[in-house]
């Protein structure tokens, strides 16, 4: 009995752990032409606290791997909206969508869900989506350069769509960034990026190209590639802890900093936001008591964003500062001497 107790106690262990941890494909179409894009949208929670990648499928009837995409998240949860294209010369029916969640170092898979049944057609693609067809970024980026991304698209939506063009870091983090419009339904475009000075040489990275809707709601597609090195000086972008400089001291968490730290009479906190989202940010005296609200659920684009703080009203002492989108919430402890 004590061996079928602890095996029990095992399995709902098992069980609970992985309680958190789903995925849901919540819209993907029944019918594709070979070659044809669209936009397959997922749900996922996940429990673990390390970053995830979630994977999208196209399986045969047999569950053979026709092709897949593929996404990292650090997020508790979310949706991905993926942009998925068939191989050009593939047709046939009874394919099946497949998504599944593997932990960062993909040695367990953590959830999985099948979608809708997928039927490619004989036909040619209908090129009616809205895709990023053509993708070419630079494989180097020169720290303190300007690098120029061209890439074709075609889209459905009516409206001047906006595209913005990013250098992002391997775990997410916008370093650089650039926005055009244009109103054509197809055609090229050309997207110049002020790259940073202070990104590390050798630092893993990735071009990301994405279109959004006029007024930044919806993104409508999106491609990303791998960048192969980065080239150019060193940096104090290590996003860990405490740096200090000219006897000022910046705290850094993640992409969101304040300086300099300790501060007299006023402080500067920058940060970035990587999609269409609400922002607060708060200040709280150490006890937890809110001394003043500096932003209250404030719409933002994706992009780099910054603000300086008047405090010459406050005592000295130790503060903390809040910022809270709908997806995450970060905190900085400051000193005002």
């Amino acid at each position: 009995m004590k061996t079928k107790i602890t095996l029990l106690f095992a399995i709902l262990f098992s069980f609970a752990s992985n309680a958190q941890n789903s995925l849901e494909i919540t819209s993907a179409p029944n019918i594709m032409g070979p070659g044809e894009g669209v936009n397959v949208y997922v749900n996922f929670t996940k429990e673990v606290s390390e970053p995830v990648y979630i994977q999208l499928r196209q399986l045969s009837p047999t569950k053979d791997v026709i092709k897949e995409v593929m996404v990292m998240r650090d997020t508790s949860s979310g949706e991905i909206n993926f942009q998925f294209y068939t191989n050009a010369f593939n047709s046939g029916s009874d394919n099946i969508w497949h998504v599944q969640m593997y932990n960062s170092d993909w040695s367990m898979k953590l959830a999985e869900s099948y979608g809708p049944n997928l039927t490619i057609s004989a036909g040619p693609s209908s090129a009616s989506y809205n895709s990023i067809s053509v993708f070419y970024p630079p494989e180097k980026a020169s720290a303190g350069s300007t690098e120029v991304i061209k890439f074709l698209f075609s889209k459905k939506y009516s409206g001047k769509a906006i595209y913005q063009a990013r250098l992002l870091s391997k775990s997410g983090k916008i370093w650089a960034q650039n926005t055009v419009s244009n109103s054509d339904g197809t055609g090229g475009l050309s997207i110049p990026v002020n790259i940073p000075s202070n990104i590390p040489p050798g630092a893993d990275y990735k071009w990301n190209v994405q279109m959004y809707d006029s007024n930044w709601k919806t993104v409508l597609a999106t491609v990303t590639k791998e960048g192969k090195e980065i080239v150019g000086k060193t940096t104090n972008m290590k996003a860990k802890t405490l740096i200090v400089s000219n006897n000022s001291q910046e705290e850094i968490l993640n992409d969101f900093t304040v300086s300099p730290n300790p501060f007299v009479n006023s402080f500067e906190y920058e940060y970035s936001v990587e999609n269409y989202d609400d922002v607060t940010v708060d200040l709280y005296a150490l006890n937890g008591r809110k001394i003043k609200t500096l932003k209250s659920k404030e719409s933002h684009r994706p992009g780099n964003y910054n603000d300086i703080v008047d405090t010459s009203d406050l005592d000295a002492g130790i503060y903390i500062l809040r910022i809270n989108t709908s997806q995450d919430e970060k905190a900085l402890k400051l000193i005002k001497n």
